[in-house]
């Protein structure tokens, strides 16, 4: 029903949220800030014809609220690490109304934020783990050593140079999405490891 469009800097589709009539929303992850967020599917279309303009910028979501019905539904989301909720009417398939804040801090794990409501009106949520690697000389006997580098959020690879001078680390930086990987060289002091 839908399909990646790597030239638009897509990275996934996810999170389909059904509707009465059979389309749904679902989150479109590009890599540009301020494109990615809810859009509508309908399983009548083809790929190539699904629109291509959100409903709502978004960092995550969609989410019915389980138990809300009619035309107008509660639809939970999160933008930067806050969850909203808005009234959505489905048969228009339009926002109504102002987004209200539900929660600060709100965890996401790959794209997908850690998030569930009941009927019961019970809200779950996970905050977000604070990850954060240092890279630091550790000798043969287990002493450390000078750390190296920055801290780090994501560490992708790491490849010490022959000569023991250097290494290659794949991460992520602090200031960008986590998609976006760099290639660093950190350099060491030239000290081998005892």
């Amino acid at each position: 029903v839908t399909m990646l469009d790597k030239t638009r800097g897509e990275i996934h589709h996810e999170q389909p949220a059904c509707m009465p009539d059979g389309r749904f929303l679902y989150y479109r992850h590009l890599s540009e800030a301020g494109t990615r967020g809810i859009y509508l599917g309908d399983p009548r279309l083809s790929p190539e014809q699904q629109s291509l303009t959100p409903i709502l910028i978004a960092d995550d979501g969609p989410m019915f609220v389980p138990g809300s019905t009619g035309n107008v539904q509660d639809l939970l989301f999160v933008q930067g690490m806050t969850l909203f909720v808005q009234r959505f009417d489905v048969a228009r398939a339009a926002l109504v109304g102002e987004p209200e804040r539900v929660a600060d801090q709100v965890g996401s794990s790959g794209g997908s934020g850690l998030f569930s409501a009941s009927a019961t009106g019970l809200l779950v949520f996970v905050t977000p783990p604070t990850i954060e690697r240092q890279l630091t000389w550790i000798d043969r006997n287990g002493n450390l050593g000078d750390r190296v580098g920055p801290v780090i959020r994501v560490l992708r690879s790491i490849k010490i140079a022959p000569d023991g001078k250097r290494a290659m680390v794949g991460m992520f930086p602090q200031e960008r999405p986590v998609n976006d990987d760099n290639l660093n060289v950190l350099p060491f002091d030239g000290r081998p490891v005892a």
